[in-house]
């Protein structure tokens, strides 16, 4: 039954509406102001939960480590995930941002990365190293776990190749 704005009801108005604005809230996948490997790692399980597709979703930061922008770039499909590597450097660019952090889940129950995900990590990190964005992580999540390029030490491994590619003595 729909309010109406006469009499009484009209009190209930905006109590209603304030419900309904603290539901969507609620319900919402906010991002993080400021990140840390933790609320991270949080946030990207709280968006993957559920999915019955694989997903791709990139979060782009300030200098300052706030999340300016987040955008979900993948293919449609439920076995892996085809990422836009233009596109996500094209984003990264217009927004400024000084750091990216990748994540996309795995349907089977482990988050243990597969080769194709190192090949993917690494042409990201080069594709944002040469547009002046930072790759600060990729993290692979499954169902409540989470793989992280960063705390593993990958990142690092793939960042000097890549530097040692560009700057070779």
């Amino acid at each position: 039954r729909l309010l109406t704005v006469t009499g009484v009801q009209t009190c209930a108005l905006p109590i209603f509406i304030s419900e309904i604005q603290n539901r969507i809230k609620a319900n919402s996948k906010e991002l993080p102001e400021i990140i840390s490997y933790n609320n991270c790692r949080q946030y990207f399980i709280d968006s993957f939960r559920g999915l019955t597709e694989e997903k791709f979703i990139a979060l782009f930061l300030n200098a300052k480590g706030k999340v300016i922008h987040r955008a979900i770039l993948s293919s449609h499909s439920d076995n892996m995930v085809e990422i836009d590597v233009p596109k996500l450097t094209a984003i990264a660019g217009s927004r400024k941002a000084k750091r990216a952090i990748i994540a996309h889940n795995h349907l089977s129950n482990s988050c243990k990365p597969s080769s194709a995900d190192d090949l993917a990590t690494e042409k990201i990190c080069t594709a944002l190293y040469v547009s002046g964005t930072v790759l600060a992580d990729h993290i692979i999540v499954a169902g409540n776990e989470t793989f992280s390029y960063n705390a593993s030490g990958r990142l690092k491994l793939i960042e000097d190749r890549i530097k040692n590619l560009f700057f070779k003595q």
